[in-house]
C-alpha cells in the first residue's frame, strides 16, 4: 500500500489529480514524490505537501489527514482503491470509471461528478452537486454508485444519466434536476423542487413525504421488486435506510410533465 500523509496547512487549495491508484501503480517512490500538483497558480511537487511512503504496486492508496483543501483526489480513476482517512476536497472521484474510493470524513462539492463506474463511499456528509454534470455538460453521472452516509447538499444528481446515488440523511434543493435516467435514494428529508425538469429517472424518498411540484401526477401505489433487490445490496454497504425497501409500499408520482414526464418519485405510503 502507498501511504500519503498530508503536511499542507495552507488555505490555498491543492489540485492533486495525480493521486490516483491506477496512475501511481507502475511508478517508483521517487517518481511519485516528483509528480506535479497545482498549489494556487503555481506548480509544485507532490512531496512538498505530502510525506510519501510504501509501495503502490498493489493498487491501494491511503491518504491520511485533513484533505478538505485537496481537490480532485481519484479524478478519472480506472481501478484500485483509494482511502481518505479524513475529509476530502472538491471533485473527489470526478469522472472515475472504476475502482473504489472511501472517505471516512466529509467530502466537498462535485464528488463523483460525471463518473462512469466504480464506487464512492462517504462516511460523513457531502457537499453540493454529488454525481452532477459540470456546467455546460449534457449528462452528469453515467454509471457506478455513490453512497453518502450523512447529509448532502443541493442539486444532487443534476443531469443524472445512469447509476445509483444513495443518501442516508437529508438532501438539499433541486434533487435530480434535469435527470434523464438512474436512481436516487434519500433516507431523510428532500429539499425544494425535487425532480424539477426530470425526463426519466427514479427518486425514492424514504423519509418524510416530500412537497412536490404541481407538474407531478399521482399514479397510485407500487411495490417494485427491483427496490427490494437493491435494498439487500445497499445493506451490505451499511446503508441504514435500505431495510425500508424490503417491506414498504410506495406512492408513485410521475413527472416532470413540463419535460418528458417519464420520471417518478416514490414516497412511503402511509
Amino acid at each position: 500500500m502507498l501511504t500519503l500523509v498530508i503536511r499542507h496547512r495552507d488555505s490555498v487549495p491543492i489540485e492533486a489529480e495525480c493521486v490516483c491508484p491506477d496512475r501511481l501503480m507502475p511508478m517508483a517512490l521517487a517518481d511519485i514524490e516528483r509528480l506535479r500538483v497545482w498549489h494556487g497558480n503555481r506548480q509544485t511537487a507532490l512531496a512538498d505537501h505530502f510525506d510519501v511512503s510504501g509501495d503502490g504496486r498493489d493498487g491501494c492508496v491511503r491518504v491520511e489527514g485533513d484533505c478538505s483543501r485537496v481537490k480532485s483526489l481519484g479524478f478519472g480513476m480506472l481501478s484500485g482503491s483509494l482511502l481518505v482517512t479524513g475529509d476530502a476536497g472538491m471533485h473527489t472521484g470526478a469522472r472515475m470509471a472504476g475502482g473504489e474510493i472511501t472517505v471516512e470524513g466529509d467530502a466537498g462539492d462535485w464528488i463523483g461528478a460525471e463518473m462512469r463506474g466504480g464506487l464512492i463511499q462517504v462516511r460523513g456528509h457531502a457537499g453540493n452537486l454529488v454525481g452532477a454534470g459540470y456546467r455546460g455538460s449534457f449528462h452528469g453521472m453515467k454509471g457506478g454508485m455513490i453512497l453518502v452516509h450523512g447529509n448532502a447538499g443541493h442539486e444532487i444528481g443534476a443531469s443524472l444519466r445512469r447509476g445509483i446515488i444513495a443518501i442516508s440523511g437529508d438532501a438539499g434543493d433541486f434533487l435530480a434536476v434535469n435527470a434523464a435516467a438512474g436512481t436516487i435514494l434519500v433516507g431523510g428529508r428532500l429539499g425544494r423542487r425535487p425532480g424539477a425538469g426530470m425526463r426519466r429517472a427514479t427518486i425514492v424518498a424514504l423519509g418524510p413525504t416530500p412537497c412536490l411540484l404541481p407538474t407531478f401526477r399521482n399514479s397510485g401505489r407500487v411495490s417494485p421488486i427491483y427496490l427490494r433487490l437493491l435494498g439487500r445490496y445497499l445493506q451490505t454497504h451499511g446503508f441504514q435506510p435500505a431495510q425500508l425497501l424490503q417491506t414498504q409500499t410506495f406512492l408513485r408520482s410521475c413527472g416532470d410533465m413540463v419535460s418528458m414526464g417519464k420520471g417518478e418519485i416514490l414516497s412511503l405510503a402511509p
